[in-house]
């Protein structure tokens, strides 16, 4: 109980710096590519790369993503609901994407839920993050300036503490975020330490369970995190299993968990924002000292 006192003590101070939203507009970095706000796709799990659909219509036009959830109801700060297995997707009354997250089969614990993981039913929690204004999720108006995928990334926008995820590596490493490895077709990566920021705790329950990749600077991907065993690809949408030391790589380290169990298995969830094979890297982890 100490230890997840601790954790919210930790959620309280670190509002003041990560909770306000950080929009960009404009152009990517990659000349070859222009878009507007976050990127020009979604695309979930690394490993297939599956596209999403980007509005309303395209949603209920699908077999796979035309399930709705939340009893039709629009969400506010999200929009309307709708699931495809493991993976949720929001999209605004106007009918622009305006969120997306997970689904965790299992039973987390008091320190994995944190403020970020609500309740579905008994052995179901679900994870998301809205990509635009919340003015725009159950107002019908239309965001010209957000671009497909809207300029923003605030993790659980419903919760108590909703966290922004910074849109470039400089706001990152201003937020004390861990900066890690960059790993191709993903980019770079950066955790937050809820409560040792900008180090890591060792102890997985305090890593933010959301962590963003960079490219050019710019925000290319983030990933999902849990340690609950999930349905893997190809049977299911989810990545791995991985053990801490290769969890870890991520942060080019061989024991970031080092509190934790060796045999502790993580299951991840990747979201790509633009062409995966724009994200190239020329060192995985250039002259970093390991964490």
């Amino acid at each position: 109980m100490s230890k997840f006192i601790l954790l919210i003590s930790a959620l309280f101070l670190i509002l003041t710096f990560v909770h306000a939203n950080v929009p960009l507009r404009g152009l990517s970095p990659h000349k070859q590519q222009p878009w507007i706000g976050l990127g020009d796709r979604l695309l979930h799990t690394f490993f297939s790369k599956t596209p999403m659909p980007l509005n309303i219509t395209q949603a209920r036009n699908s077999s796979d993503w035309n399930t709705p959830i939340e009893n039709g109801a629009c969400i506010p700060n999200l929009g309307y609901g709708f699931i495809n297995d493991r993976i949720v997707v929001y999209y605004t009354k106007a009918g622009q994407l305006g969120g997306f997250g997970v689904r965790v089969h299992g039973v987390l614990s008091q320190l994995e839920q944190a403020s970020f993981w609500k309740r579905v039913s008994p052995d179901v929690y679900q994870i998301e993050v809205s990509t635009r204004d919340p003015a725009f999720a159950c107002s019908g108006q239309l965001d010209t300036k957000g671009g497909v995928l809207g300029d923003r990334l605030l993790v659980a926008p419903n919760s108590k503490f909703p966290i922004s995820v910074p849109l470039t590596e400089a706001e990152a490493d201003k937020a004390q975020f861990t900066k890690g490895g960059c790993i191709t077709g993903m980019g770079t990566h950066w955790g937050f330490d809820l409560v040792e920021h900008p180090n890591l705790s060792g102890y997985s329950y305090t890593l933010m369970p959301v962590i963003p990749m960079y490219h050019d600077g710019f925000v290319s991907a983030i990933l999902f995190y849990t340690h609950q065993l999930q349905e893997l690809w190809p049977v299911g949408q989810w990545e791995g299993p991985f053990i801490p030391s290769l969890f870890c790589k991520n942060f080019c380290s061989d024991n970031c968990m080092e509190k934790e169990s060796s045999f502790r298995v993580f299951s991840t969830m990747h979201f790509l924002f633009h062409d995966a094979s724009l994200n190239k890297c020329d060192d995985r982890c250039p002259s970093m000292k390991k964490k």
